[in-house]
């Protein structure tokens, strides 16, 4: 169902002025609206200028693998999709959803935010925001959020180079990779103005395989020489049983999954950001990554039981192959019927033999349990982690999104370059403050 209102953050005429906005609604999975919601993404991204060309084009089946109602994501949340628009043309828009089955969510999440610059656009739009939240019982929006801490949150704040700070929409310094967050610089300005404040701050480090080498492997020997058993190369966890690492299982993936379903719950259950999904939701999101995992690099430090101590999942950036694939959908007929083929051949190519790229390492955590407590993961996993990376002849790593109070970020060599930072931000309210939702004709 799609609904349209007339909106303005100064109230509604009677009459309206063409400049007012006129607010779409859907509250339910409809394929007509989120083509329109999938290409004005796609038409206000070009804000991010230059970076542009590194975000894969959004399509409207990107949205039906999250709302169609067969699906695990909406058995579990109800949604509010809006599209804001100044004369038929489409100026802002965002995806509100929330969490009522399976241990109900704490705030309303605000993912697929994108406006003009322009205030008045992004206060109708968190307006309506604010009275969905008041509407369902909810008192706090957390943003930017694609529907759940595991399909993704955060937007890039800043890149950083050499010389400092630069604008989000230069090209200098590394390039986008995978999953990164790409917002223009003027969306954090905008949720300011709206009366949210700045939730978190995390980064991304570049670190090479030399400096990872040097800094894992001394650590590494460094243990192993004070436990006097350097030629084994085994740990031990508090409760005696020796350690191992074990790489994952693309045979039976969902297996794995499950099972970094709960090690992911169990290390990140106290992150603000956290709220748990069920195991079957997390298998829908991921099940598709089997293509972009190699088995040298993801893996499980585990022990005589198989009960894993610790984890890392890394990949090779596949973002140029898909950025490949991305542009092939759209070539000419000519274009589309030959060389189309032999494109994407190639990219899933690279995207199997990904070698001599970099990697991008995204999840790093360990079991916080009295029995399988132990010192050195650390070291053994960057260890570990380096080697693989010396296997795929990769030049070096991005390590995604740390926090800065992270256990994983202190353990780093000092001085990495940050070449990015990235924010998240929330907005809470007492019950008497939440507005009548605005008035509007059906149509």
């Amino acid at each position: 169902m799609t609904i349209t209102r007339t909106s303005s953050p100064g109230g509604i005429p009677s009459n309206p002025p063409p400049e007012f906005l006129r607010m779409e609604e859907c509250v339910q999975w409809d394929p007509l609206f989120f083509e329109e919601f999938a290409k004005t993404g796609n038409l206000l991204s070009q804000s991010l200028g230059p970076l542009s060309q590194y975000r894969l084009t959004e399509r409207p089946d990107d949205f039906k693998k999250l709302l169609e109602p067969s699906r695990e994501f909406a058995k579990n949340h109800v949604f509010l999709a809006l599209i804001a628009k100044r004369e038929g043309k489409p100026v802002g828009r965002i995806l509100l959803t929330f969490r009522v089955r399976e241990s109900r969510g704490e705030a309303v999440a605000a993912g697929w935010f994108d406006s003009e610059n322009n205030v008045e656009v992004a206060q109708a739009l968190f307006e309506r925001a604010q009275n969905w939240a008041a509407q369902i019982g909810v008192n706090e929006i957390r943003t930017p959020i694609q529907g759940s801490f595991f399909h993704g949150y955060r937007m890039l704040l800043r890149r950083i180079t050499s010389t400092g700070p630069v604008s989000s929409v230069s090209t200098q310094g590394q390039k986008p990779f995978f999953g990164e967050p790409l917002h223009p610089p003027h969306h954090a300005a905008l949720m300011q103005a709206c009366g949210f404040q700045s939730s978190g701050l995390w980064h991304t480090v570049q670190i090479s395989v030399k400096q990872s080498w040097e800094q894992f492997s001394s650590i590494f020997r460094k243990f192993f020489e004070q436990q006097g058993s350097l030629g084994n190369r085994r740990l031990k966890a508090a409760a005696g049983a020796p350690l191992r690492v074990r790489k994952v299982d693309l045979t039976h993936w969902e297996s794995e999954l499950l099972q970094l379903h709960t090690l992911l719950s169990e290390s990140y259950r106290k992150m603000p950001e956290f709220e748990p999904i069920p195991a079957a939701e997390f298998v829908e999101a991921y099940r598709d990554f089997r293509l972009l995992i190699h088995r040298h690099l993801v893996f499980f430090l585990e022990n005589q039981d198989h009960n894993p101590a610790a984890f890392v999942v890394s990949f090779m950036d596949p973002l140029p192959s898909l950025r490949l694939i991305d542009r092939a959908k759209d070539w000419s007929f000519w274009g589309s019927k030959v060389i189309r083929p032999i494109a994407c051949l190639w990219a899933l190519f690279r995207l199997r033999y990904p070698y001599f790229r970099r990697m991008l390492v995204v999840y790093i955590g360990k079991v916080e349990r009295p029995d399988l407590s132990v010192k050195g993961v650390t070291g053994l996993l960057g260890y570990q982690l380096t080697w693989n990376a010396l296997i795929h002849l990769c030049p070096g790593a991005l390590i995604c999104y740390l926090a800065e109070d992270s256990p994983t970020y202190r353990s780093l060599p000092p001085h990495l370059p940050r070449i990015s930072e990235y924010g998240m931000f929330r907005k809470s309210w007492s019950s008497t403050e939440a507005t009548v939702p605005n008035s509007g004709a059906h149509k």
